[in-house]
This record gives C-alpha cells, sequence and structure tokens, in this order.
C-alpha cells in the first residue's frame, strides 16, 4: 500500500519541521518514528522519510506539494504538536 502524494508531502514537511531548530529531541524523534509505524506508506515512500529523518528538507518547498485540504488542516494540527512537544519552542519554529 501507499499514501496519497498530498500525505506523503504532509509527513515530509511535519518532519523538516522537527529539524527547524537543528536538534531533533527525543521526543521529536518518536513523533517521527510513531509515524512512519501507522502509516501504511510503500518501501520507497517509508524510504524517503527514513532519510528526511537523518537530513531535514526545507518546510516550505515541502508543504508547497501538500494539496489536500485535509492534509493541509492535518499539518497544522501536527506541526502544533511537534514545535512543542520538546518544551522548547524556539524562534525558528515560530
Amino acid at each position: 500500500m501507499s499514501v496519497s502524494d498530498s500525505r506523503l508531502y504532509m509527513w515530509r514537511s511535519l518532519f523538516a519541521l522537527a529539524h527547524l531548530d537543528e536538534r531533533v529531541s527525543n521526543e521529536e524523534a518518536s513523533f517521527m518514528a510513531e509515524a512512519l509505524a501507522s502509516e501504511d506508506f510503500s518501501q520507497e515512500q517509508r524510504a524517503t522519510l527514513e532519510q528526511d529523518v537523518k537530513k531535514a528538507g526545507d518546510v516550505f518547498v515541502l508543504f508547497q506539494r501538500v494539496t489536500d485540504t485535509q492534509d493541509q488542516m492535518e499539518f497544522f494540527r501536527k506541526a502544533h504538536t511537534i514545535v512543542h512537544i520538546d518544551g522548547d519552542y524556539g524562534s525558528e519554529e515560530q
């Protein structure tokens, strides 16, 4: 199975967001690992996201590929969680 391109880019954007402050906390790493375990990503999609765990993409460029309105709304709900998850809401994340 696989998720839509829009949903994949929602997750890629969120993973990039975890890297914005140039430090991935244990909580952020757990958030990404949980996403990898809970979604029906294809092998190729999973490999892409596993690379995103290690090296961030550009949140703004990636988010432009999130075309589904539901994925866009979910991005903002989850983005709120991820920028606060480590207790350090940095200026980059704002």
